[in-house]
């Protein structure tokens, strides 16, 4: 349902950068594209020799965005792996195939090329709908699930979502910075990023904002065409899935009590209902939600929707505590 954090997560754009920029991706992975489903899907590779981990990322945001957290699963015990589904960074766009139960297909395809047999999932944001789809329609598979502010139910959005969004859009473009005449474009690009994550900026986020390009056959870089943002959203409306049944050991972060910080203070008056409204239909979220046996649930308060930027101790100290739980 997040839809606000999901737009927040995308109102920074991505500009053309230069082929002889100097930046390098420093996460330790190893890239590669395998073939499942019909289509080609990018994958990042952080090691390990483990139980598989599985990062799936939220809309708009491809593996990349796992950079600086999957690392710190990467040991004896958890062999570290992220996922980009299809119409993103460098797996395959097709026009169609981005309902929920063809990005489980995707996913569970793409496990079978790995040889995975057994695997534990951790998605961020939207990637919570092929979370619990996979878990309910493969639970054999399936070891334990994480999800970073990402269980919601999307086919039940609150009328007030427009307002918040409204109002996001409008403190972004209040904060958008003066580009340097002389800025290269990959220079504007982390420019608005900083402007846009202040604090939370990272390396994660700079490898992010570069995956949309390629390097074209005149040795410049070229953007990749735009991937289908509204035709994934739409698919997520369209499904209603039944966290009733989910039967994996779920571990579930929200980001409660002002998740709309970004907001500037002089601006909330006017969605004050508003926001009144989306914080009790989170909490209400998260008290169904608990009703599952299954399900283990942790509120950060104050929390950003990308809460392991900000309170990453808490997140992976609790997510291991959460992994290493005989079932």
């Amino acid at each position: 349902m997040k839809y606000v954090l999901v737009l927040a997560a995308l109102s920074f754009s991505c500009s053309i950068a230069d082929a002889e920029d100097a930046w390098r991706d420093l996460s330790p992975h190893r890239s590669g594209i395998v073939k499942a489903n019909g289509i080609r899907l990018h994958y990042l590779d952080w090691g390990g020799s483990g139980q598989p981990v599985v990062f799936l990322a939220g809309l708009g945001n491809t593996a990349h965005v796992f950079d600086t957290l999957a690392p710190k699963f990467v040991s004896r015990n958890f062999h570290a792996i992220g996922m980009t589904r299809r119409g993103f960074g460098r797996s395959d766009r097709p026009e169609t195939g981005y309902d929920v139960p063809t990005r489980v297909a995707d996913l569970a395809a793409f496990l079978e090329v790995m040889k995975i047999q057994k695997v534990i999932l951790i998605g961020h944001s939207l990637a919570g709908d092929e979370l619990a789809a996979f878990a309910i329609a493969h639970p054999a598979h399936v070891v334990k699930l994480v999800f970073l502010d990402a269980a919601y139910d999307r086919t039940d959005a609150l009328p007030s979502v427009g307002d918040l969004e409204a109002a996001l859009l409008a403190s972004f473009a209040a904060k958008a910075p003066q580009i340097p005449a002389d800025a290269s474009p990959v220079d504007a690009d982390v420019i608005r990023g900083k402007a846009r994550f202040g604090a939370l900026w990272n390396e994660s986020l700079e490898a992010e904002a570069r995956e949309n390009y390629e390097i074209g056959a005149d040795g410049k870089m070229k953007r990749l065409p735009r991937p289908p943002v509204q035709a994934l959203r739409d698919g997520s409306r369209a499904t209603k899935i039944d966290y009733g049944k989910l039967t994996p050991p779920s571990l579930m972060f929200f980001s409660v009590d002002n998740p709309f910080e970004e907001i500037p203070a002089d601006k909330r008056d006017g969605v004050k209902g508003a926001i009144r409204a989306f914080s009790e239909h989170q909490h209400q979220r998260i008290a169904t939600l608990k009703q599952n046996p299954h399900v283990q649930v942790i509120a950060l308060s104050g929390a950003n929707h990308y809460c392991w930027f900000d309170r990453g101790d808490e997140v992976v100290s609790a997510t291991k505590k959460f992994l290493a739980a005989k079932p």
